[in-house]
């Protein structure tokens, strides 16, 4: 009988995943992403194997309201702001306002994480300021995205 392992198509189940370093055998030099690709087969690729997983200390980690948890943290880089102001300076940045919903949904998150921390107040008005920990996830983040768009504009001018 055939080891599922070895078979990773088949119609009887899962894609069973074995641990195997896949991207160690690349070398750390200046590479092509398209060679990356060439040297992790495609199972690995489809086991996440040597992709990073979202941890808690990555906006990927918020699902779904990584969008909105990076607009909040951008709103509250230059100085703490409640719920509402921080969805006027998220539709001045973006030009589209966030919902309620999307807004409190990804604040709890941040808190939780505690890349924002709720201030004490004397209205009805929350204040929130970034934390240390929240400034390190942003500066990490616009840096990736800087990377980014150096890459895009490289290939840009390419073509």
């Amino acid at each position: 009988m055939d080891n599922p392992r070895t078979k990773p198509f088949t119609n009887r189940g899962p894609i069973l995943c074995t641990p195997r370093p896949a991207l160690e055998m690349v070398p750390r030099t200046r590479i092509k992403q398209a060679e990356v690709f060439e040297a992790i087969p495609f199972f690995d690729i489809l086991c996440r194997r040597g992709m990073p997983k979202p941890s808690r200390e990555t906006l990927a980690s918020l699902g779904r309201f990584s969008e909105a948890g990076f607009h909040i943290l951008i709103a509250l880089a230059d100085a703490p702001k409640h719920g509402y102001a921080m969805m006027l300076d998220i539709e001045q940045m973006t030009g589209s306002r966030p919902g309620p919903g999307t807004l409190y949904t990804a604040i709890a998150r941040l808190e939780e994480r505690r890349w924002i921390e709720a201030m004490p107040s004397d209205d009805r008005r929350r204040p929130y300021r970034l934390t240390l920990a929240g400034r390190r996830v942003l500066r990490a983040r616009v840096e990736a995205m800087r990377a980014m768009s150096r890459i895009a504009q490289t290939r840009l001018a390419d073509s």
